[in-house]
């Protein structure tokens, strides 16, 4: 993961992946709360080197719980970098 912000991420591919607009995708967050599980839509796809892609997701966040624990992930993976911790 790139990028997080408050609907979608962005995601850069390992070599040999592939996906295409509009698919729908499974993504699983590390939390300090424990996994989080979120379907997603590919929004955007882009190459991004020679044999990279780069793509971006729309987040499904389909009930107010999944809302407010995947605001809480932001809200930590903004502290993060912000403090320098994350990649």
């Amino acid at each position: 993961m790139t990028n997080l912000s408050a609907g979608g991420i962005r995601v850069r591919c390992r070599f040999g992946t592939s996906y295409k607009q509009n698919e729908r995708v499974g993504v699983r967050f590390r939390t300090s709360e424990g996994v989080l599980s979120i379907e997603g839509r590919v929004a955007w796809c882009a190459q991004a080197g020679l044999m990279r892609q780069e793509i971006g997701v729309e987040l499904i966040l389909s009930d107010a719980a999944l809302k407010a624990a995947f605001g809480r992930l932001a809200t930590e993976h903004r502290t993060r970098r912000t403090l320098g911790d994350a990649a």
